[in-house]
């Protein structure tokens, strides 16, 4: 089932019943990633004020982003048999309740609770979204995609803000406090805005269709391999990119962790054009084009010497890394039947968020055993072979 029972609403990208529900949708995806993206700076205060180990604070930040991605399908299949309203609130519901959690914390198994929580909402949340803002803006879903995603990464730097005024002045879980009202503010709009019927019945989720579609056609494999790299070199370079740079190119903290901030300041600003351009010369050569500039630009911070050129090198690298994304989501999205859609966007998702789960591991691991300048330097082959892939599909259409 469709947006509002599978009537079209054309609409303009502002304005009108689309685009008050892509003005929530991407509140709410800045409210998801914003909440999120502020466990890594808040991690130390959590660690003390719990008296848990790094590995304990560990734990509940793999559990959040395991049941994430698995949660991706399960989300997507049940927003195309019920409706994506019901996907989107249950998804909403969970998550004021895992921040909710988190914001009263003060032992380690609520701690882990609220964290699991979130993770669960997130993973119902994403695929609901997108397949919405599919079926909102089937001709402008570049555009859309990449409102959304301009938000998600004003998300991003929002937490980095947030979590440094609140540890200046309050304990850790106050800064989650925000995160809750937030949430308590768009979940009644989006019942009130958005005109699709609540769908409540079991659902098959007949797994093994799916992955049928995503293998028999070439450019969904081709799509997934792609994606898988790109979120793999995007998760290892990004958990690692203020040490590379205090390391091996002699960046102090603060201005490593102005070039950090500066990478999610170039996806707010980029991702709304280039899902612009995508809908207008097609996402795959934009796709292309992100990952032919990202590789530019990671072999600048790798190769490169001087805080000038290694700062070029990062802008250049977040712009490639920003700019793929509205262009491959607009473009599988196009790929997938209509009624199935939401299902085999949230199994794509699996797919590399489990492969992207690997990259900070092997960032570590060869930065340990060799240096952070070799660990960047093997991220460079994915990002070829990436652009490699979008080359084929560009020439494809």
């Amino acid at each position: 089932m469709t947006a509002a029972d599978g009537r079209e609403r054309p609409g303009r990208l502002a304005g009108g019943y689309a685009g008050r529900l892509l003005g929530l949708v991407a509140t709410c995806s800045l409210l998801v990633v914003g909440g999120q993206a502020l466990f890594a700076p808040l991690l130390p205060a959590i660690i003390e004020g719990l008296a848990i180990t790094p590995s304990e604070a560990g734990v509940g930040v793999t559990a959040m982003a395991a049941l994430s991605a698995a949660c991706r399908y399960p989300g997507g299949r049940a927003a195309d048999r019920l409706s994506r309203k019901t996907v989107v609130a249950a998804a909403l519901c969970a998550l004021v309740s895992g921040f909710a959690l988190l914001s009263t914390a003060t032992a380690y198994a609520t701690f882990l609770v609220g964290m699991a929580v979130v993770g669960v909402g997130a993973g119902l949340y994403v695929p609901a979204a997108f397949a919405l803002l599919s079926d909102l803006y089937a001709d402008r879903r570049g555009q859309a995609i990449g409102v959304n995603n301009a938000a998600v990464n004003l998300g991003g730097i929002l937490a980095s803000g947030l979590a440094v005024a609140v540890l200046a002045a309050a304990p850790w879980r106050a800064a989650f406090v925000p995160v809750v009202v937030g949430f308590l503010v768009v979940l009644p709009l989006f019942h009130r805005w958005n005109d699709e019927q609540y769908v409540v019945s079991r659902v098959r989720l007949a797994p093994v269709s799916t992955v049928r579609r995503l293998v028999r056609r070439s450019r969904i494999r081709r799509t997934v391999l792609s994606a898988g790299l790109v979120m793999f070199v995007q998760r290892g370079s990004l958990a690692f990119l203020p040490l590379f740079l205090q390391t091996e190119r002699g960046f102090s903290p603060p201005l490593a962790a102005a070039a950090y901030a500066g990478f999610y300041l170039v996806g707010v600003v980029t991702t709304p054009a280039t899902g612009w351009v995508g809908d207008r010369i097609g996402h795959a050569t934009v796709t292309l084009g992100a990952t032919a500039v990202g590789c530019g630009g990671l072999l600048a911070v790798v190769l490169g010497e001087g805080a000038t050129t290694a700062v070029v090198g990062v802008l250049a690298f977040a712009f490639g890394m920003a700019s793929y994304w509205p262009g491959m989501n607009a473009y599988v999205l196009a790929l997938f039947p209509d009624d199935s859609a939401g299902g085999d966007f949230g199994a794509l998702g699996t797919v590399y968020l489990g492969v992207g789960s690997l990259g900070p591991t092997y960032v570590g691991f060869a930065a340990e055993r060799w240096s952070y300048l070799v660990a960047f330097a093997g991220l460079v082959p994915c990002l070829l072979a990436a652009t490699a892939l979008n080359a084929w599909l560009s020439a494809r259409g």
